[in-house]
């Protein structure tokens, strides 16, 4: 990028003069401050006396192992679950509630569709203030295989998990709603690991939650 330019400002614009969800890919070489810029950006849209959104910043490097392959399911999780912590601090709840929420529910779907998966969250003290891929690889491995086999439905299940957290946040006082910021996802980025590397449908179920293509066309 160009030094000097205020990237956060750039991005800012463009979200907050946008009527419509606003999906931004924000990159460049190590070093050049990209982390300070998504902080600028975080605390902008989060002013009350701006477009007051209820920001959830994600740092990948604290929540999911870099060196191995990233998929598009890890980061979906992470946002479901790191969004339902923020919201309920938002409420004034405690983290206990993550038992009874929107990652619950989504967790009780991938353990009831994959009994190992199930018995792996036993072993592991189950799911509760703490879901982290990077130290979870072995359950990381099985939620990449049950996402795998059931996209569509995994899809729609954060689609609509997320629909209900952006309106909690407005309910909540954030009349923006939820706005997410991940940040450090350009070190190791894969495409998907589906059981077949032939087969796309995860893909374009993934591309469909970020409207950038329709999943009914584009499989028939």
């Amino acid at each position: 990028g160009v030094r000097g330019e205020k990237w956060s400002d750039r991005l800012a614009k463009q979200i907050e003069l946008s009527r419509v969800p606003v999906c931004q890919l924000f990159t460049g070489l190590r070093g050049t401050g990209k982390s300070t810029e998504l902080r600028r950006l975080d605390a902008r849209l989060s002013d009350r006396k701006r477009r007051n959104f209820l920001t959830v910043l994600i740092d990948a490097d604290q929540v999911l192992d870099l060196t191995v392959e990233i998929d598009v399911s890890d980061v979906l999780s992470l946002i479901l679950f790191q969004s339902e912590k923020v919201v309920l601090k938002a409420e004034g709840s405690s983290l206990p509630a993550l038992k009874e929420g929107p990652f619950a529910r989504f967790w009780a779907w991938a353990t009831t569709t994959d009994v190992e998966l199930g018995k792996l969250s036993v072993a592991a003290g189950g799911v509760g203030a703490d879901f982290n891929l990077k130290s979870n690889p072995t359950v990381r491995t099985r939620v990449r295989e049950v996402i795998a086999n059931h996209a569509a439905s995994f899809v729609k299940r954060v689609g609509d998990e997320l629909s209900e957290l952006n309106l909690r946040a407005q309910h909540a006082g954030y009349k923006g709603g939820l706005f997410i910021i991940f940040d450090s996802l350009e070190y190791k980025w894969a495409a998907t690991a589906t059981p077949a590397p032939n087969d796309y449908r995860q893909l374009i179920y993934f591309g469909d939650f970020f409207d950038e293509l329709d999943a009914g066309q584009a499989l028939t």
